[in-house]
């Protein structure tokens, strides 16, 4: 035997689901324009459940609308607010209808200007529905967003394609995290974590731990890295965002985004270390190799430290880890340089820009 108290509440909540399902069946018959169509089945003797409710949605309309259940043989019937109504009542168990049966959605004049609420069966043809132009107009963007790396000119490496620029750049970013959580000398399995943190591939890792391994004591032997983690202020992998803006109305603004792999804030200036592991054999050729790809790379990140930090003085240190000798390769950027600097960026990437629509 049920509880009263949960038969009454089971009883509440199917009422409130029947309300529901009622509100959705009047949202759904007042959206139809020029004609709803209903398909279904009712009690000819308008007969309701045990509990007094309606024994399906459709008997709901008809005994509220108070449409007949007898044929009418498509005769109009006009009921509140306008609205005329044709009933189609077909034959039980013979799947035809009655005679007198016409298709309401006849391609006569005067029946397309009627709302019509009808009973059929068979197959329907889909009605014409004009084509709207959802074209919308071209217009100048206000921003537009480049990653730093955009801003680069392409290698030849770029061009041949393959996976050689992707496993630099991963090469790179195992460098830092190894530094950053202290790990010189990494075995196997520190080599598959590191690598499962930064989505680089493992079994090449793997491949070149040795020489991996060789590039992290590098860098941590180099004087801008041990600079910067003698600073008070520094920051590992810190993303950046800064807005080159246009003088001309005209013009879009410029967003240039990225990330510093390892920023510090020095007593004087403030230091920004970057990870290369270019195969370079000697500092004369990494020097070639900034001057040829990355300078744009540490202009951008010179004038991010300007517009996030509102440093005055920054000094960005490459470090060409591949290199057994002195790899720092370093420019530094000063007070009378941002509105230079902001131009020749912002021309910059307009370049790329163009090269892209091109």
């Amino acid at each position: 035997m049920r509880c009263p108290i949960s038969q009454a509440v089971d009883e509440q909540r199917k009422e409130r689901e029947r309300a529901e399902l009622e509100r959705l069946l009047f949202v759904a018959c007042t959206r139809a324009k020029d004609r709803l169509m209903l398909i279904g089945t009712v009690d000819e003797k308008g007969q309701k459940t045990k509990d007094g409710k309606w024994s399906n949605w459709l008997q709901l309309l008809v005994d509220t609308l108070s449409l007949p259940n007898e044929d009418t043989n498509g005769q109009t019937l006009t009921i509140a607010d306008g609205v005329t109504v044709r009933f189609w009542n077909l034959t039980a168990g013979s799947g035809t209808a009655t005679q007198g049966f016409e298709p309401p959605l006849a391609h006569s004049q005067s029946s397309k200007s009627i709302p019509a609420i009808a009973w059929l069966e068979g197959e329907e043809a889909p009605p014409e529905l004009p084509s709207p132009d959802v074209r919308l107009p071209l217009a100048t963007p206000t921003v537009i967003r480049l990653s730093v790396s955009d801003l680069l000119p392409p290698t030849e490496a770029d061009r041949k394609g393959g996976d050689e620029p992707q496993v630099a750049l991963e090469l790179g970013l195992v460098i830092h995290a190894l530094l950053r959580y202290g790990i010189v000398e990494p075995d196997e399995r520190q080599l598959l974590w590191v690598a499962q943190t930064v989505g680089a591939d493992a079994a090449k890792l793997l491949q070149r731990a040795e020489e991996l391994t060789s590039f992290v004591r590098r860098a941590k032997s180099s004087q801008a890295f041990q600079q910067a983690q003698r600073a008070q202020r520094r920051w590992h992998e810190l993303e950046f965002r800064c807005r080159l803006d246009s003088s001309s109305t005209t013009e879009p603004a410029i967003e240039l985004v990225g990330r510093w792999d390892l920023i510090a804030e020095l007593p004087d200036r403030w230091l920004i270390v970057d990870f290369k592991t270019d195969a370079v054999c000697s500092l004369q050729e990494a020097r070639e190799r900034f001057n040829e790809r990355y300078v744009w790379q540490a202009r951008a990140y010179a004038f991010a430290a300007h517009c996030v930090f509102g440093a005055s003085s920054v000094e960005v240190a490459f470090l060409f880890v591949a290199l057994d000798e002195r790899n720092a390769v370093c420019c530094n950027f000063g007070e009378s340089d941002w509105a230079e600097l902001e131009t020749r960026l912002r021309q910059r990437a307009l370049e790329v820009l163009a090269s892209l629509t091109a």
